[in-house]
């Protein structure tokens, strides 16, 4: 890890650490939008980390922005990181710049035609709080103010806002580009990473709790059935977060299609797998909402689903296997080392 980044991680952690609090997350959930930690994230350069300048970023390699999204698995925090960055960079891919500000992004039934666009998408994720959308149709990108936008809200296990958009306005800008496969493969590398990152919370939480937690005289730590799960757990969280930080290395490469398909199918597994064991060994206190375990679980079952389910990406990885055929089948697995 260069300097730069090391920085940029511990900036990200200590901030998100500080100010990410449960309560804070409780009232975000409750509908209340954590502003005052945007503008924090915001003032530090850390929502456009990796985005050209060109952009509308701050510079740095892709790969930054990626460490963010790890710090911000890791605190469950309700902002639309992630969705703002995305923006950035189908914005990019289009020769756009991306707006200040909380922006959402999504892939739809839209369509342009006299100079304004039309169409509609479900659970788009932080429509309402969002002052910017990016729109990705077929064969354009389009930036459209939050306010031209019509967003009936929807409920989701995460308890952040999300809403089924539809809209019919005259776009702040706009240009011809198939960026659809973008926002497929990098919103895949970016959900990986915060899937790492709080799957990395929950591996510490429980083993913190197993020390902690007595029964028949001794921690529970102690006791081999415990140990085992505990070590699975810790083989796939290891494994997940391999498969992120390689997809993240892939940005803006030849390589990226099957990392990033690798990263979210591994990532996805993880996810359901160490969910069971992290709840199991915390027992009833892990599904309490005072505990900051829940707070990650839920998001993990959403984010699993976003932007591909493993199912999808292992189809996508098998298909890309049996189109190299039986001579090739050793080459592509390097090809993903």
């Amino acid at each position: 890890m260069s300097e730069e980044l090391s920085l940029l991680t511990q900036t990200a952690g200590r901030i998100m650490s500080e100010q990410c609090t449960p309560e804070l997350i409780e009232l975000a959930e409750a509908g209340e939008k954590p502003s005052a930690l945007w503008e924090t994230l915001e003032g530090a350069g850390l929502t456009t980390a990796g985005l050209s300048e060109a952009a509308g970023g701050v510079g740095g390699e892709p790969a930054w922005g990626v460490a963010v999204m790890i710090e911000a698995g890791r605190y469950a925090v309700p902002l639309p990181l992630a969705e703002t960055w995305l923006a950035g960079r189908v914005l990019e891919a289009s020769s756009q710049v991306l707006p200040g500000g909380m922006t959402s992004v999504v892939a739809g039934e839209f369509s342009l035609a006299d100079g304004r666009v039309r169409g509609h998408a479900a659970d788009v994720s932080f429509a309402g709080w969002a002052e910017h959308v990016v729109l990705v149709g077929a064969t354009f990108v389009a930036l459209v103010a939050a306010d031209a936008v019509d967003v009936t809200p929807v409920a989701t296990i995460t308890g952040e806002p999300a809403g089924d958009i539809v809209v019919d306005a005259e776009p702040v800008s706009v240009a011809n580009a198939a960026a659809g496969e973008v926002l497929l493969t990098e919103g895949a590398v970016l959900r990986s990473a915060m899937m790492a990152g709080a799957l990395e919370f929950m591996l510490e939480s429980g083993v913190a709790f197993a020390e902690g937690r007595t029964q028949f005289g001794r921690p529970i730590a102690k006791f081999q059935a415990i140990q085992h799960q505990l070590a699975v757990m810790a083989g796939d969280v290891a494994a997940a977060r391999r498969a992120a930080d390689l997809a993240a290395s892939a940005l803006g490469t030849s390589r990226l299609a099957g990392l990033a398909a690798a990263a979210k199918a591994r990532c996805g597994e993880a996810a359901g797998a160490c969910s069971d064991i992290a709840h199991q060994v915390h027992g009833a206190m892990g599904y309490t909402r005072e505990h900051p375990l829940n707070l990650r679980s839920r998001r993990l079952w959403r984010w699993r689903d976003d932007y591909g389910h493993e199912v999808f990406w292992q189809e996508r990885l098998g298909a890309a296997a049996l189109e190299r055929g039986a001579d090739g089948v050793w080459g592509f697995l390097t090809d993903l080392a």
